[in-house]
């Protein structure tokens, strides 16, 4: 269990590494769509060729798109629900709280393809470990840029609160 936490801290120290160059470095925006863009193609990538590739071969083609289905519905409701947040921010994007959302969502098969790889007697694949950490970094730039943007303070993330002592 503790080789699991150590290379699921390692994917997910990123989110870190993201967080703190959005707080110290004034990036401009299209720095920052331009590294969310290669995050995106990155992790698009990883869940083709780390995910869905071994999934075709173990169910049924039905099976994983209802699997995919499911987890795109989950995230559209719960982003409109984000949207729909008196104090989500100046609405844009919820204020960073959809990128948030997509991340912890995007969290979980990261998380169990790390586990049942290293269960398995496999080892962790480098390449799925690098796509994870690099689908990371820009969605917690992404995020923290736009919570920031919206007026949410550090200390108010770190407490888990806005505006409020």
């Amino acid at each position: 269990m503790g080789e699991v936490a150590f290379w699921g801290f390692i994917g997910a120290s990123a989110l870190i590494v993201g967080a703190e160059i959005a707080f110290t470095g004034r990036l401009n925006r299209f720095v920052i769509g331009l590294v969310m863009a290669f995050g995106v193609g990155t992790l698009i990538s990883s869940v083709s060729f780390e995910l869905i590739a071994p999934a075709m071969n173990s169910a049924e083609t039905w099976q994983v798109g209802i699997a995919l289905f499911a987890g795109a519905l989950v995230f559209y409701l719960g982003d409109r629900a984000i949207g729909n947040m008196p104090s989500a921010g100046d609405g844009e994007g919820g204020g960073g709280l959809g990128i948030v959302l997509g991340t912890v969502l995007d969290g979980i098969p990261e998380s169990v393809v790390l586990g049942m790889s290293i269960s398995t007697g496999g080892g962790v694949s480098v390449a799925l470990l690098v796509a994870i950490w690099i689908s990371n970094f820009p969605e917690s730039l992404g995020a923290t840029s736009n919570l920031e943007k919206s007026g949410m303070e550090r200390s108010d993330r770190v407490r888990g609160r806005r505006g409020q002592q």
